[in-house]
């Protein structure tokens, strides 16, 4: 075990001082075609007919679909990449060859009219070679990770079926370690050698996530560039760059002119190529008054983002080729036999399971395979988004959880997914100050992402039975698992606009189950909705175990001593926002299950309280609407003024609420109902605190307008399809429809548009009554919806007790 540490720092050290290059094709097959003339005589033979047979190539009729698979090799370190990691770089090369990439919107004006659309589709295969059911990812155990050569290329399918990438964690070129990020034979150059036919990639080259970036997620779109037979844009060279100038006798580029060389492709303009990653988009071509294509991916700029048409046509030749098998890979009969044709599961993927309210969030089929209809649902508490789009996009205008469903059909063929708190919509202002979760109520705003690539049931999921004080907390169910993918557990949102200092605490209970266990636990924060995150705590398994002895069975905390207190640093104000979005990030590295509780976040408060609602310059307001504010520390009252002035020069109404503790709160003490507005009228309205004998500054004026009709909820007396009784009510209220409905949810909201509570009933009919407990709300008055796919029913619900 010691050997592999110190290996692993070796290689290490060694990624992260050698400069590394983008590919190793020109250099293995240059070497070969130096060792044997007659080989090079026959390649270049070969490369004047792919010309000339690419010259030639037709209109492309159809989307050729090609089966995968990935082997990755590792020995249970970051190289042993997730399947999350895989599927994503499936998506992007997916993009790349349909022109579906958004880097395409940056090509220059000298190649828009050159974009070409490959029409490739890559699938990972579901049927291994023996007929077996596969996920089309095949894991190997193996040193030979450390090496990334030809030896590493194991357990190869045969190539006529399947195109077989290797992961691993070095790539050795030339007797080289990390001498290029990967590699691979165009078809001539492989035609005789089917057992080691493929791709072999660094993992830090595979796919936008994991051990790779965004910026290096273009490499094996590169290489399948290379395997469907394109040169370098620069033609044949082992450099880019060259120029004919170097008189270095040591230099590769010494007596070598990229100028004199060509890709055999005519619309790609003869280049010296682009080295060290730069992007000048206006690099001159070799021919005067000519522009470089430095934003194609057969290039190695920063920006690469395009095949040209000629590019495909060469690619579509080489698939039609029967050299190297590639004219196989896409037939009908290889499609059904590796699993890549038929409906066996609906699935979908969404960048993110986070978004603020109002935003428009694309969903993606990713069904396994070739669905014809649609039908998506995005279940909410007020109402159910549809779409039969394959890929939709939604706007999220109502806040809260989100279960997403998705039917897809093939002939008589029907799947469906249907996935309970997958997505979450924060409100424009998140939960108060200070926040404490224990995980003992109604879920308030978590929702978690998990790998649905097979029937395991690791992941994120709320537990009913070990908590630090209670029987509730979150765990991170990862016993028995053997990969390395990432699982996600997010909270939206969070006000941190009182805040002048932030402090945050949480419990975690977590077992190790050998010392090599890599089980990692992150947190991050983001105040653009989680679109981008800081980083502010990563808790490795050596700290989180707490010196317990290795857990080789199913661990859960039995006692207070299982459990450990987290102290977060201080984090910085500029991190956070109105609604900030929390997310724990657990890393699978071979241990034990996790748990996690009692979440308190805390600080240091303003004097001055923030408003909450109605929002600012609000439209269609009910004529009583209440005036909602964030409760100040330590406050002994508030004074709030109403008035149709913005100076506040005459005052339609005003007066003082004393707090009902020394305990920040948010109810009775943080609100004022107004009534008898007047319909149409803007109103401005502000609040100040009383801080021991001291009145703090105004807050922010804010300003409303009641609606028209005074009413200010949206069709209040659509209720002909419902009826609810008795009403009023105290502790309970039957709710019954009038004809069948499919997925009812009854949602109640406050006269201020916030809900307050929320059921998912599901088939109701008109014999059917749903009883629900309104104990926990305070007299009043309500809405009461029922909602069921397009429809919704609404009424007045009065509690009194």
């Amino acid at each position: 075990m010691r050997f592999y540490s110190i290996l692993a720092a070796l290689l290490l050290i060694t990624f992260s001082s050698q400069a590394q290059q983008e590919c190793g094709q020109h250099i293995i097959e240059n070497a070969e075609r130096l060792a044997d003339p007659a080989f090079d005589a026959a390649f270049t033979e070969a490369d004047e007919l792919s010309k000339l047979e690419s010259n030639n190539s037709n209109a492309r009729a159809e989307t050729l679909v090609i089966p995968l698979v990935f082997h990755v090799l590792h020995q249970n370190g970051p190289e042993n990449i997730s399947d999350a990691q895989i599927h994503d770089c499936i998506r992007s090369m997916n993009l790349d060859f349909n022109e579906g990439n958004i880097e395409l919107d940056e090509i220059i004006p000298e190649f828009q009219d050159n974009i070409g659309n490959a029409e490739v589709e890559f699938r990972l295969a579901t049927l291994d070679p023996t007929g077996s059911p596969t996920t089309g990812i095949d894991r190997i155990q193996s040193d030979r990770t450390f090496i990334g050569d030809e030896s590493a290329k194991l357990n190869i399918w045969p190539r006529a079926k399947y195109i077989n990438i290797w992961v691993t964690d070095v790539i050795t070129v030339g007797g080289v370690v990390n001498g290029a990020a990967a590699y691979t034979r165009r078809p001539f150059a492989a035609q005789g050698s089917p057992s080691t036919d493929g791709i072999i990639t660094n993992h830090r080259y595979v796919g936008r996530i994991g051990t790779s970036t965004v910026q290096r997620s273009k490499t094996l779109s590169h290489e399948m560039g290379h395997f469907f037979n394109l040169k370098h844009t620069w033609g044949d060279s082992n450099n880019p760059g060259c120029d004919g100038t170097s008189t270095n006798p040591n230099d590769p580029c010494f007596g070598i002119n990229n100028c004199f060389d060509d890709d055999d492709v005519a619309d790609t303009p003869n280049t010296l190529g682009v080295d060290n990653g730069s992007c000048n988009l206006n690099a001159p071509g070799c021919s005067n008054g000519s522009t470089s294509n430095v934003q194609n991916f057969l290039d190695y700029s920063s920006c690469d983002a395009m095949f040209t048409k000629g590019q495909v046509s060469r690619m579509r030749s080489a698939l039609s080729s029967s050299t190297a098998q590639r004219n196989q890979l896409w037939m009908a009969s290889n499609l059904e036999a590796t699993g890549v044709s038929q409906l066996t599961a609906a699935n979908y993927y969404v960048e993110r399971p986070v978004a603020c309210r109002g935003e428009f969030v694309q969903f993606f089929d990713e069904s396994t395979y070739d669905p014809e209809s649609w039908s998506w649902e995005l279940i909410g508490p007020s109402a159910t988004l549809t779409s039969n789009e394959q890929n939709p996009i939604f706007e999220m205008r109502d806040q809260g959880i989100y279960t997403v469903k998705l039917t897809v059909t093939q002939g008589g063929i029907t799947e469906t997914i249907e996935d309970e708190d997958a997505f979450v919509v924060s409100d424009v202002y998140g939960s108060a100050m200070p926040f404490k979760e224990t995980f003992d109520g109604e879920n308030r705003g978590w929702v978690s992402t998990t790998t649905r690539n097979d029937d395991s049931d690791y992941g994120w999921a709320l537990s009913e039975t070990d908590g630090f004080n209670d029987s509730y907390s979150y765990k991170m169910i990862n016993y028995g698992q053997e990969s390395t993918d990432e699982f996600d557990l997010y909270f939206t949102s969070v006000d941190f606009r009182p805040m002048t200092a932030i402090s945050m605490n949480f419990k975690v209970a977590y077992a190790r189950r050998s010392n090599l266990n890599q089980d990692k636990l992150s947190l991050a924060v983001s105040d653009d909705c989680g679109e981008t995150w800081t980083l502010f705590w990563t808790g490795i398994s050596s700290f989180m175990n707490n010196g317990k002895s290795n857990t080789s069975s199913t661990f859960s905390p039995e006692s207070a001593s299982d459990w450990i207190s987290v102290n977060v640093p201080t984090i910085p104000l500029s991190w956070v926002s109105q609604d900030a979005v929390f997310r724990f990030r657990f890393s699978a590295g071979g241990g034990n299950n996790l748990y996690l509780d009692d979440i308190n976040i805390d600080g240091n408060y303003e004097d001055v309280p923030y408003l909450v609602y109605p929002l600012d310059q609000s439209p269609n307001r009910p004529n009583d609407v209440n005036l909602n504010w964030r409760a100040v520390d330590k406050s002994s009252e508030y004074e709030y003024e109403l008035s149709k002035s913005e100076e506040f020069t005459s005052l339609i109404t005003s007066g003082t609420l004393a707090t009902i503790d020394d305990e920040l709160s948010e109810g009775a003490d943080t609100e004022y109902k107004t009534e008898a507005l007047e319909n149409g009228t803007t109103y401005f309205w502000r609040v100040r605190a009383k801080v021991g004998s001291s009145m703090s500054d105004w807050s922010e004026v804010w300003s409303f307008t009641v609606d028209e009709e005074g009413v200010g909820v949206a069709d209040l007396n659509n209720s002909a399809g419902i009826s609810i009784y008795p009403n009023p009510t105290s502790d309970r209220v039957n709710v019954t429809v009038n004809e069948e409905l499919q997925d009812v949810s009854i949602v109640i909201y406050n006269l201020n548009g916030q809900i307050v509570q929320r059921s998912y009933v599901g088939p109701m009919n008109a014999s059917s009554k749903v009883n629900l407990s309104t104990s926990d709300l305070s007299s009043g008055s309500y809405i009461l919806e029922v909602s069921s796919y397009n429809q919704k029913w609404n009424q007045l619900l009065m509690i009194n007790r």
